[in-house]
């Protein structure tokens, strides 16, 4: 697969991993975009996405199915699933741990955006408790170390793991791990790291991915990769 990928398969795609093979009713009500045709494969998937608020369409009453997917879109679509509880991804969590910038973060940004942070359980290190994470400050200040940080996503099961292949864009990958990680910083500028953790407490399946910059995009480079599937009863 190419790293532009047609709206219409990233729909039916994606619908069709939400739901499994649960069949996709659409109501009686729900709206039509002029450019869907009849009995399109994605027809009901689009339909139904429509129906549930998870896409809009344009203006026009169009939802160009042939056209490609941009980043934005993609993310509107995870978030929306998200919101709609089909997915539980944790997106919210793993902006904010984001944008907590080493070297660039106040104390006071962090009042801003957390509401403020407590003394850990060690000396010099302080507590954010909404996203569960540790940071440590320069002299002047800013953040100069942060703990780790779990991206929680149902969809990283070993079924899933094991759908991945070498070469697929970041886009594919978000898709069927069910959202967009967490960056890991790379000293390899021509590449950037992603981290994917199942919801299990123990054993959690585990994928630190590593993607090489290919013009404008991504492509999953797994021989670089570590994936860590859970331990059964045997093992």
């Amino acid at each position: 697969m190419q790293k532009n990928t047609i709206k219409g398969f990233f729909l039916g795609l994606t619908t069709a991993m939400v739901l499994g093979a649960a069949t996709v009713t659409v109501g009686a009500a729900s709206g039509t975009f002029k450019d869907v045709k009849a009995g399109a494969w994605y027809e009901d998937a689009i339909l139904w996405a429509q129906e549930k608020g998870i896409v809009s369409g344009y203006p026009d009453g169009t939802f160009k199915p042939n056209s490609n997917v941009t980043r934005a879109e993609l993310t509107g679509v995870v978030q929306n699933l998200a919101e709609g509880g089909y997915i539980d991804a944790d997106l919210d969590r793993v902006d904010q741990y984001e944008a907590i910038k080493i070297g660039k973060t106040t104390k006071e940004d962090l009042i801003r955006m957390f509401g403020g942070y407590s003394q850990g359980s060690n000396y010099g290190e302080y507590y954010i408790s909404s996203i569960e994470t540790t940071v440590w400050f320069n002299n002047d200040g800013t953040v100069r170390s942060k703990g780790g940080f779990s991206a929680n996503y149902p969809q990283v099961t070993v079924e899933n793991l094991k759908k991945l292949e070498s070469g697929m864009s970041y886009e594919q990958v978000s898709m069927i791990l069910g959202g967009k990680g967490l960056t890991f910083e790379s000293k390899n500028t021509n590449e950037k790291t992603y981290g994917w953790r199942g919801t299990e407490a123990l054993n959690a399946s585990y994928a630190h991915l590593v993607f090489d910059k290919v013009g404008d995009g991504l492509s999953l480079a797994l021989d670089r990769s570590n994936i860590i599937y859970p331990k059964t009863n045997n093992e």
